[in-house]
């Protein structure tokens, strides 16, 4: 039961981010500095980075298996 679970709160978590970062970066007056806009791009992308470390972990699992599973997360890891 918990292994459906994990899929969608990962979803649901890379959703939430996306929207977070436009939230974040609809201009306003005064405009932000450019520190703070990279700022906010390199937290956006940390969380979906987390979250999408997280659904491929539960794939992974799902259909190879909780042994075998690590050669896809080391793979990762390495892209990482």
């Amino acid at each position: 039961m918990i292994l459906l679970l994990l899929p969608v709160a990962s979803l649901l978590g890379l959703i939430t981010t996306l929207n977070q970062f436009i939230i974040d970066t609809t201009p306003q007056v005064p405009r932000q500095g450019a520190t703070r806009e990279l700022e906010q791009r390199c937290l956006a992308s940390l969380s979906a980075v987390k979250q999408l470390e997280v659904l491929i972990e539960v794939v992974a699992e799902h259909y190879r298996g909780r042994e075998k599973k690590w050669n896809i997360l080391a793979a990762v890891e390495a892209i990482k």
